[in-house]
């Protein structure tokens, strides 16, 4: 293991555990110039150009306070990427921090923001929304696809101990999906609503939800498509 650096001169990407850190000490950059850059040159060797055939999502920190969001989606639509979703999130943060977050400008409204923002790019916008408000929120800036979020994922080796059950995420998944539908049925005719990670992590469990619901159209999956396959076949061999 080790720190993935990125070389301003070389325009390399290295990976090294012999880091110094000079927290004293700034980086001078030109006008036009943005530490978003070296984000988007690694993600872009390390993703896009590995399935050039296959659309590619990026995940884009809405609340992150040093970044130009229209310059940096501009640099995400011209480097490859069909769409954009709200991660890292605000949303996976509950009690007094995230009441804080809100508090002090910096919570999930800078991540509407930043859909709103994709979405009039023409960017297919996938945000996670974990509860009612947020659904409506995202849907009133026309996202194209809501992602139900149940929490982290509950299976595998760095499973969550924390989550709600299988039976209590159908009730929180409708809940989301009664706030979505309403402007679903106004505006936007290609829209979809998806349950995704907590305890909704197989194949048994994405069946689960949509015969269980209304109005939602599949499953989103990250850990529980890359990681817990993965697992399963390296516990196997």
């Amino acid at each position: 293991m080790g720190y993935k650096l990125y070389n301003l001169i070389t325009k390399k990407v290295i990976i090294s555990r012999d880091v110094i850190f000079e927290e004293d000490k700034t980086l001078k950059w030109n006008k036009d110039q943005e530490i978003t850059c070296i984000s988007i040159d690694i993600i872009l060797k390390d993703e896009v150009e590995v399935v050039k055939q296959v659309p590619v999502l990026a995940g884009v920190c809405g609340t992150e306070p040093f970044r130009r969001t229209d310059y940096f989606l501009k640099q995400v639509e011209s480097t490859g990427f069909c769409g954009v979703q709200n991660f890292p999130t605000v949303g996976l943060f509950d009690s007094n921090f995230r009441q804080n977050l809100e508090e002090t400008g910096t919570g999930y409204g800078l991540e509407v923001q930043m859909i709103e923002k994709a979405h009039k790019k023409g960017l297919l916008t996938t945000p996670y929304a974990f509860n009612e408000n947020e659904a409506s929120d995202m849907a009133k800036v026309g996202a194209n696809i809501i992602v139900a979020h149940m929490g982290l994922t509950t299976f595998g080796s760095v499973d969550a101990q924390t989550a709600v059950s299988l039976d209590e995420s159908v009730f929180r998944v409708q809940a989301i999906a009664d706030c979505w539908l309403p402007f679903l049925a106004q505006a936007f005719n290609n829209g979809s609503l998806n349950g995704f990670a907590g305890p909704i992590s197989g194949p048994r469990e994405v069946e689960f939800i949509p015969k269980k619901t209304k109005g939602v159209h599949g499953s989103y999956g990250a850990s529980s498509m890359e990681r817990l396959p993965v697992e399963q076949a390296i516990s196997i061999k």
